[in-house]
């Protein structure tokens, strides 16, 4: 009850110093929580499916190998999360009575942003896509998800929310943009080939090219002067594109920046045609997988195309078409005229600009552009940890296997040995003990800590993952409880107390003085899972032997001015001389 008293209007006015020891003996310092990535503990949540891809539940934490760069690591941390239990069970096999106060609205627990490239998809692509999320957030979301829309060209956006309505709203708002989802008329012309022209000095691909540009425009335009025109119809193809690209880039790198301060799980499906990646563009995704991982946001990718009917049958298994040099030797090309003439740029002479086999080499030019689109799906779907939907009709399938909630998801976590803070990027690998006919879902790997520019910044280690997570972590007891004040009219105030008990934190004892260093974290996010406000106490404790055998909890009071809604109060404890952590979950209403 005393924690309680203090938890009245005029206190949660004016946070109290906390009560206990003089205050020579229990330092504080208060800040504003700032959003690092720091790695002390890293979390890694692993979906196991059978054959069927349906998850298995029943695994505990000896079934697991996890390692690090190679290097086996021990599982320090094990828990299973559970989707989709009935409220019985969330309560502990309670049953509600008459009596029971009425369940406050639970909690978001799952982000899931719906990633629409609305520049490189066809029209009807994107519709099918479209409604069959629909579909989804219709008749699969629960309460305790939130959904967000974004789409390439950034257009077309709706933040986290549960309203369906708007949802729907927004959904049918997204057409295709001006993007590059065709290429030029004429000469027919693939980003692919306008790459190899532009970009490569490939001969071949010109030749083809100016092939095709004379017989398409019917033209009596001498071939030099052809060439030149279709050079430039290649540059300007490359430059359209790039532009698309980058704008593509910045709008999935902003939702994943937002995303990095939601509490719970966050999942991206992104739903796409795909796009051949420039190699002027390779940092940019490159840097976009980086802030996927350090997130903690897994990359579902999701190929618009649905069922591929031709482009990638015409070749052999495993066959790829990748340079025009390949092309002339497998005979993709022939019939070619006598006599040379300078490209473009003035450096390089081709053989000719007419051959009587352009519809195949087109063809080929088709199809490793196609395998190029997919190969970014794929690509960033592997690098965060994500999978990638592709090849089927069943788009409602994709987005339930994407975006989905797993009935079973365990989250592994474990301490890395001899952690250098150097910033590079260390690949993990988890497996079964008897994998048998199941799969492994998890995340690739992680970023070690860039070099640290102060001691002071230890502190932060862990603190923000287990910030905005939703696990809660009781190696520390920890009481919480808010109170609501309204000092006036529109105005009002959160007050919230945290009791920790000092008798699990590691004191180090020297000249009769017991030091201690203990960091308290507490964060408000909204009804959306929105990161609105934050609080970082860290206390240093140097007690003396008398005061340390009376002074038994540590009490931390904090206040929050908010406008009316329903929030999540975490509260995260850090013992710097244990390293063990702390983390509590709880709501509050402000009317």
């Amino acid at each position: 009850m005393a924690l309680l008293a203090g938890l009245r209007p005029s206190v949660a006015q004016t946070p109290q110093p906390p009560t206990g020891p003089p205050q020579a003996e229990v330092l504080v310092q208060e800040s504003g929580f700032i959003v690092h990535s720091q790695v002390d503990l890293v979390s890694v949540p692993v979906v196991v499916r059978d054959s069927h891809g349906r998850a298995i539940g029943g695994l505990s934490r000896e079934d697991f190998r996890i390692s690090d760069n190679g290097k086996p690591q021990t599982v320090s941390k094990f828990s299973v999360e559970k989707f989709g239990a009935t409220a019985t069970e969330a309560a502990g096999g309670k049953v509600p009575t008459a009596r029971d106060e009425p369940a406050q609205p639970p909690m978001p627990e799952r982000f899931v942003a719906f990633f629409f490239d609305d520049l490189n998809t066809e029209f009807s692509d994107l519709v099918n896509a479209r409604e069959a999320a629909w579909r989804y957030m219709q008749n699969v979301m629960v309460p305790s998800e939130r959904a967000a829309i974004a789409t390439a060209s950034g257009l077309t956006t709706l933040d986290f929310t549960n309203d369906r309505d708007k949802l729907h709203q927004t959904l049918l708002a997204i057409h295709p943009q001006e993007g590059i989802v065709h290429g030029v008329d004429c000469p027919p012309m693939t980003l692919y080939e306008a790459d190899l022209i532009a970009n490569s000095n490939d001969s071949m691909a010109l030749g083809t090219a100016v092939a095709d540009y004379i017989d398409c425009s019917n033209s009596t335009t001498p071939p030099d002067e052809a060439a030149f025109s279709v050079f430039n119809f290649a540059k300007m193809h490359v430059e359209l594109v790039d532009r698309s690209i980058r704008r593509a880039f910045d709008s999935l790198d902003a939702l994943i920046r937002k995303m990095n301060t939601m509490a719970g799980r966050r999942i991206v499906v992104m739903a796409s045609s795909g796009f051949q990646m420039l190699d002027n563009r390779r940092q940019d995704e490159l840097d976009i997988m980086e802030q996927a991982i350090r997130s903690g946001v897994v990359v579902n990718t999701l190929d618009a195309r649905a069922l591929h009917t031709g482009v990638f049958g015409s070749a052999g298994a495993g066959e790829r078409i990748v340079s025009a040099t390949q092309l002339e030797m497998r005979g993709f090309i022939g019939g070619v005229s006598a006599g040379t003439h300078q490209k473009p740029d003035g450096n390089t002479t081709v053989s000719s600009y007419s051959g009587s086999r352009t519809e195949t080499t087109r063809a080929a030019y088709a199809r490793e552009e196609a395998l190029a689109k997919r190969a970014l799906l794929a690509e960033v779907a592997s690098a965060t940890g994500g999978h990638f939907f592709e090849n089927s009709n069943d788009l409602d399938a994709g987005f339930a296997r994407l975006a989905g909630a797993p009935e079973y998801l365990y989250v592994l976590g474990f301490n890395p040995q001899d952690l250098t803070p150097d910033g590079k990027f260390h690949s993990l690998k988890v497996t079964l003990k008897d994998s048998h006919g199941v799969s492994v879902e998890a995340r690739n790997g992680y970023y070690a800590p860039p070099p640290r520019a102060a001691p002071g910044q230890q502190a932060y280690e862990g603190i923000e993952e287990a910030l905005f997570s939703r696990g809660e972590i009781a190696d520390i007891p920890v009481i919480v409880q808010t109170h609501v004040s309204k000092p006036s009219a529109g105005k009002a105030a959160l007050a919230v107390a945290a009791k920790v008990d000092l008798r699990k934190v590691s004191f180090r004892k020297e000249q009769g003085i017991n030091h201690a260093n203990v960091t308290v974290v507490t964060g408000i996010f909204d009804n959306d899972g929105n990161y609105v406000s934050g609080i970082r106490k860290v206390f240093e404790l140097h007690l003396r032997d008398e005061t340390f055998k009376t002074y038994s909890a540590l009490t931390v009071r904090n206040s929050f001015d908010l406008t009316p809604g329903t929030y999540l109060v975490r509260l995260v404890v850090r013992d710097a001389g244990s390293q063990v952590m702390a983390s509590k979950n709880t709501t509050a209403a402000v009317p």
